[in-house]
């Protein structure tokens, strides 16, 4: 157990309040210590949790509904007391509205398993539908992304009375931050090479006497658990309903592996077309037909390789790829844009210089601006760009000085660009939809 604290600022510091964030001391130790290595647990690390059951139970609801409403196909899972997925109609378990919190559902379900023990899991995407909470993890990792090698993201919650986890004693071959938003929760962890050598505890729910060799951690609501990527683990709900937020990471392939995986399916493209075109001739040399194959892979490649290096919408595509993870500051699961908001004339708003816009040339005298790994493409008016610098200041800044000021015609690299007044509006409201910029009061 290592006990932390949370790095504070006034709520008149650039207009932000208190942040979810750990020091630069920590983060340093934490990589050198426990990042692919060993468990820990933080205790109370923050004076207030990240996420309350009230706000997870808003999350919840806003990603049910958008499943019920067919807009997303959700990793969704419940479970019974026997650890079985229940019922044909998944919907029938999901949280709505109607049940009002965490309690009301957990009420419900137990009333309709007559008593039993329940688990409900969305195992994938649930900060993408509540943007505060995205913000506030983001926050409270921004100073690991920054030390250890690109990340892909993903996060869950764990909800329910449950005994012990469903899956059993598991690995997810991610690393894993959980978070403990209600009740009482038990985590037990063995290392990989212990669990290679007993097969009998892969998988299962009677694991009580491998318990000796475990690593236990046990926590309340505030307290977060981490465990390395390598660990097996299952967990307990100690005395009732238990709550929990789960963010797990795991190396992010690189642009460039995109380019090989294209040249790989072209390859094996063209030497199943050479297959299909030599498909029962007889060939009284195998040995000058497999040297024959071995140049005509090659000559495909080659093409592949020469085709990749001139294919300037593959280029902008990685391009973009890469811009989208550096505005999420590393996070593959971005939020959900807000409902498009009308800004007044008299409303102020501002940037976070912490987490800027970022933006890249584009083809056609355009530029492509990203913001929480969200992008869109406007016109290379180099007085955007300039507006841009200017909110990313964390200033408060009315809406009708910056389109007083960034409005009209200009003229760059012989093109001449007019950026109508409301025109300045717009793309001030689309940074406001997609977080990027905040009411400055």
């Amino acid at each position: 157990m290592i006990s932390t604290k949370i790095r504070k600022r006034n709520a008149d510091e650039k207009g932000k309040t208190t942040e979810y964030t750990l020091s630069s001391a920590f983060w340093t130790n934490f990589v050198q210590q426990h990042w692919g290595k060993t468990p820990l647990l933080l205790n109370q690390p923050f004076a207030t949790p990240l996420a309350t059951s009230a706000e997870v139970f808003r999350g919840l609801v806003r990603a049910c509904d958008r499943e019920r409403a067919g807009d997303v196909r959700l990793p969704l899972q419940f479970f019974n007391e026997q650890a079985f997925a229940c019922g044909v109609n998944i919907e029938e378990y999901l949280p709505e509205s109607d049940h009002r919190s965490i309690a009301g559902y957990a009420d419900r379900m137990t009333q309709k398993l007559a008593g039993q023990r329940f688990a409900f899991v969305l195992n994938g995407s649930f900060l993408g539908h509540d943007a505060q909470l995205w913000m506030r993890m983001r926050n409270f990792l921004h100073g690991l992304l920054g030390r250890i090698p690109a990340q892909e993201s993903l996060s869950a919650i764990f909800l329910g009375n449950y005994e012990s986890t469903p899956f059993g004693v598991h690995k997810d071959n991610r690393a894993n931050f959980q978070f403990i938003v209600e009740g009482h929760k038990r985590m037990h962890l063995w290392r990989d090479e212990y669990v290679r050598n007993e097969k009998d505890l892969q998988g299962t729910h009677h694991y009580e006497k491998f318990l000796d060799n475990a690593i236990t951690l046990e926590g309340e609501p505030g307290d977060v658990f981490f465990w390395p990527s390598s660990c097996w683990h299952v967990g307990e709900c100690v005395g009732g309903l238990s709550v929990c937020l789960t963010v797990a990471f795991r190396p992010l392939a690189p642009p460039w592996t995109y380019v090989w995986n294209r040249i790989g399916e072209t390859v094996e493209e063209g030497l199943r077309a050479l297959n299909s075109t030599n498909n029962g001739q007889p060939n009284s040399n195998p040995s000058q037909k497999d040297t024959e194959t071995i140049s005509t892979v090659v000559q495909i490649a080659r093409k592949a390789l020469q085709e990749a290096s001139q294919n300037r919408e593959l280029e902008q595509t990685l391009k973009l790829s890469q811009l989208n993870q550096m505005s999420s500051f590393g996070w593959t699961e971005i939020p959900l844009p807000l409902p498009w908001k009308n800004l007044r004339d008299g409303e102020t708003v501002r940037g976070d210089p912490e987490y800027p816009i970022l933006w890249l040339p584009a083809e056609d005298h355009q530029i492509t601006i990203s913001a929480n790994g969200h992008s869109f493409t406007i016109p290379a008016d180099s007085r955007i760009v300039k507006l841009i610098e200017r909110i990313n200041n964390g200033v408060a800044l009315r809406v009708k000085s910056l389109i007083e000021e960034y409005a009209g015609t200009a003229r760059f690299a012989d093109v001449e660009y007019e950026a109508e007044p409301e025109g300045i509006r717009t793309l001030l409201e689309k940074l406001y939809t997609l977080h990027a910029i905040r009411d400055g009061h």
